[in-house]
């Protein structure tokens, strides 16, 4: 029985050949008349969203230095820039109601401020179909809560860096890819928890979505450097994918800053790159399946034909009467 498998085997070795070449070309041939028909790409160097209750303060910087921009193969190249000197955003928060302080409540009753500081922010997009990149940069970055006091501002919160930014990037061709990186220089994180503190002295290429800080859900705060998130969506016959290169971001979720609840993020050095291109059609995958139907059809045919048997009972035939 094994040499006869063998023997069948080599007989339809030519059918098995053909049936792969035609996989293989079918799917390249998808993928051939399919790349990418629209790239594009974009930079934000701040965006701050925040809110606190009791009372109710919504502090919201939608986008600082945005830039954007996208090509065809009909317009295949576009070129922007951004640049502003200064951020410089403050919000009264109201009064605290109780401080802890080396774990010690302590009743106190103080104006509370939040700010959010940069030197010269400077955002790019460009791209030469089929590529594109953007790039984000912050220099001299203070994020931080203050409380304002007789004997001063005494600092409940402090996140401070000399230079952060981000790339991402996308490389046309059939197989394009998208790629982020972000930079990080003199990053630290001030607080009045002993053992919070945190510093990175030098210029730091953080792997993609390192946590940088995280103290759970009691506390609320974590923060995130790399942060690359990629969505990749199909409608239709339109497939969508962009990543997004967060090169710090900073989370808020029921902090508790001076007996006020603080929620929301603030994101720096944000870039991001996207492709789009047409799904291969219904009719194709159609046409693939219909001859690898036909296909396999022909090698069963082509079985039974090499292993009929005929019968003979050696007798001579009856002839009519």
């Amino acid at each position: 029985m094994i040499t006869n498998r063998l023997s069948a085997l080599k007989r339809n070795t030519p059918l098995l050949a053909a049936s792969a070449l035609f996989v293989m070309s079918m799917s390249n041939a998808a993928h051939a008349e399919n790349p990418a028909t629209k790239v594009g790409s974009g930079a934000n160097g701040l965006i701050v969203n925040l809110g606190v209750l009791t009372p109710a303060v919504g502090i919201t910087i939608a986008s600082e230095g945005p830039t954007s921009g996208s090509a065809t193969v009909a317009s295949p190249t576009y070129s922007g820039s951004h640049t502003i000197a200064s951020v410089n955003q403050t919000a009264a928060l109201g009064n605290t109601t109780n401080l802890t302080v080396l774990g010690v409540p302590v009743p106190l009753s103080v104006p509370l401020t939040q700010g959010v500081k940069t030197g010269i922010i400077t955002t790019s997009a460009s791209g030469t179909f089929p590529t594109s990149t953007a790039t984000a940069t912050v220099n001299d970055l203070g994020v931080d809560a203050n409380l304002s006091t007789a004997l001063g501002t005494l600092l409940l919160l402090g996140i401070d860096a000399k230079t952060i930014s981000s790339t991402t990037s996308f490389t046309g061709g059939v197989l394009g890819t998208l790629h982020g990186s972000s930079t990080i220089t003199n990053l630290s994180l001030s607080t009045l928890i002993p053992g919070l503190n945190v510093s990175v002295n030098a210029a730091a290429n953080p792997a993609a979505n390192t946590t940088i800080l995280d103290l759970g859900s009691l506390v609320g705060l974590k923060i995130i450097a790399n942060e690359q998130i990629l969505t990749d969506v199909v409608t239709g016959n339109t497939h969508t994918a962009t990543l997004t290169t967060n090169a710090l971001d900073i989370n808020f979720t029921n902090f508790l800053l001076g007996g006020k609840i603080l929620n929301g993020q603030i994101i720096v050095a944000q870039s991001s790159a996207s492709f789009t291109r047409a799904v291969p059609e219904m009719s194709t995958w159609a046409m693939m399946i219909i001859g690898l139907g036909g296909l396999g059809g022909s090698l069963r045919s082509r079985n039974r034909a090499k292993t009929r048997v005929k019968f003979s009972t050696g007798l001579p035939a009856l002839q009519a009467a």
